[in-house]
Parts: structure tokens; C-alpha cells; sequence
């Protein structure tokens, strides 16, 4: 992450959804932790969702400035 200001850009929510039409979603997982770090790291949140059909993962990220910017260097889902 790189910021012009501490704690103005983050990644503010993990969400998944189920899609259950086209115009439809049902969340089914809604994490409402503030990821502020600036240095890589890694971060764990626990879902205990049955998939059964598509998921959508939604990441709401609050943006300080136009310059800032949030690099992803994977996202790793499991399913057991």
C-alpha cells in the first residue's frame, strides 16, 4: 500500500456473496476489519460458508488521496 497519509488508504471490509441470480447476491460472510499496514502481510478471515454455487469475494477500500494506491499479491481461498 502506498499512501500520501498513514491510515487514509486501506482496505476497509472482506465480503463474500452468494450469487443467487444475476441481479441478486446474498452475503454470506461480512468481515468489517480495518486493514491499514503498509508493509506486505499477510491476513486470515475465517468464513464458514457451505459453497454450494458461485461466490463473489467484494474488498471495500477507502481511498485518502487520487496518488494512493493497494497492491494484491494473491488472495488464497480454501475449501474444506
Amino acid at each position: 500500500m502506498n499512501t500520501s497519509s498513514q491510515g487514509s488508504t486501506y482496505i476497509s471490509q472482506v465480503r463474500l456473496a452468494k450469487t443467487n441470480t444475476p441481479d441478486e447476491a446474498l452475503v454470506v460472510h461480512d468481515d468489517p476489519a480495518d486493514l491499514t499496514s503498509t508493509v506486505p502481510t499477510c491476513y486470515t478471515s475465517q468464513a464458514n460458508v457451505e459453497v454450494d454455487g458461485a461466490l463473489s469475494l467484494e474488498l471495500k477500500l477507502v481511498v485518502g488521496s487520487p496518488t494512493d494506491f493497494i497492491l494484491i499479491g494473491a488472495i488464497e481461498v480454501i475449501v474444506e
